[in-house]
């Protein structure tokens, strides 16, 4: 127990994964933090007046994507200014992704011609490339939380929702530690998201 609790302090999850006759595997899950980095939770929170609120999703369904791109198609973006909505006081740029490599690329700033082109790299920006992430719960067998935690250390400000397709106990505890900022239920959609997000920076 007191193991756990070390593990858990420094905003990490233990997992037990045992078999009668086979043994068991422990498996510890750390955040990574890099020199002069903020803490997770000192620093993640949305940095309101930026002019477009920069969203990463993550579903391996396509169908939901499309719905999820057709929404924020209707919300003011960074292609579309001075287009304005009543219920969004900033513009949206939109990412989807179908996988979590997908996402880390996209986190990383790979096979981003676009910010080349405008002479930025994914360093030029030190709260990362997006204010948001909206992920699957489990993709391909692998779980939403596992890769929130994985990138958290190098992207501190970055909020980080799960939509779930049933809450969970691992769920509830992930963002008791701050792993991850919330989750949301699904389906889901962009307004749904966004208030997610909304909640999160206040």
């Amino acid at each position: 127990m007191r193991y756990e609790q070390i593990i858990h302090s420094h905003k990490g999850c233990l997992n037990v994964e045992s078999e009668p006759g086979q043994g068991s595997s422990f498996f510890i899950y750390l955040p990574v933090y890099e020199a002069g980095m903020k803490g997770p939770m000192e620093s993640k929170k949305y940095r309101k007046g930026r002019r477009c609120l920069r969203l990463l999703v993550v579903d391996d369904n396509p169908k939901v994507l499309k719905l999820l791109e057709r929404d924020g198609a209707r919300l003011p973006s960074a292609e579309k200014p001075g287009k304005t909505t009543s219920t969004v006081e900033e513009e949206i740029s939109l990412d989807c992704r179908m996988s979590f490599e997908d996402a880390r690329r996209a986190l990383e700033g790979q096979e981003d011609q676009g910010m080349e082109d405008k002479g930025l790299n994914a360093g030029d920006d030190p709260h990362g490339r997006f204010d948001a992430l909206a992920a699957e719960q489990e993709i391909g067998g692998r779980s939403a939380i596992d890769f929130c935690m994985s990138v958290q250390g190098k992207y501190p400000d970055m909020i980080m929702i799960v939509m779930a397709d049933q809450v969970t106990r691992e769920l509830v505890e992930a963002k008791q530690r701050g792993i991850i900022d919330g989750y949301i239920d699904k389906p889901v959609s962009i307004s749904s998201i966004l208030k997610a997000i909304k909640e999160r920076s206040e």
